[in-house]
């Protein structure tokens, strides 16, 4: 079963790259569920993240990730995210006031050979889930460190 979600935080964002890629390539977004296209901001430092939001608390065991063909990842974490209930970060109510638990890590690069496509295989209860990119894979097209 697909999960729904939300987009809800970015650390950055290159608005006008995903805006062209989107025109680019539309077949890639085509996914069952919610497609999220995120491109980080040019020449930002590292780490980026952005976070996700569940329709509804549920039980992730499996999280496909796709990254952009040209601006790979070197690695990514993956946390899931609770709301602790009394504790609260902001008067929002909102991701920050969750507690994330770390429940994988992939690496899109090992050695000369890059993989897109990751799985992460877990378990584990979520309302939120937060990605964490820790740099980018050197090439001729991401001239601009890009994630």
């Amino acid at each position: 079963m697909v999960v729904r979600y939300e987009l809800i935080s970015v650390s950055s964002e290159d608005e006008e790259s995903i805006k062209q890629f989107r025109k680019e390539q539309p077949s890639i977004l085509e996914i069952e569920g919610n497609g999220v296209c995120w491109i980080s901001e040019k020449n930002r430092g590292y780490p980026q993240s952005l976070i996700l939001k569940l329709d509804q608390t549920s039980d992730i065991f499996r999280i496909d990730v796709t990254a952009h063909p040209q601006l790979i990842p070197s690695s990514m974490t993956v946390h899931f995210g609770q709301p602790t209930p009394g504790k609260h970060r902001h008067t929002t109510g909102n991701s920050y006031d969750a507690d994330y638990t770390q429940k994988g890590t992939v690496n899109f690069v090992e050695g000369e050979h890059v993989n897109t496509k990751q799985t992460v295989l877990t378990s584990g209860e979520a309302q939120y889930i937060r990605f964490t990119t820790h740099g980018f894979y050197k090439t001729s097209k991401n001239a601009h460190s890009q994630d």
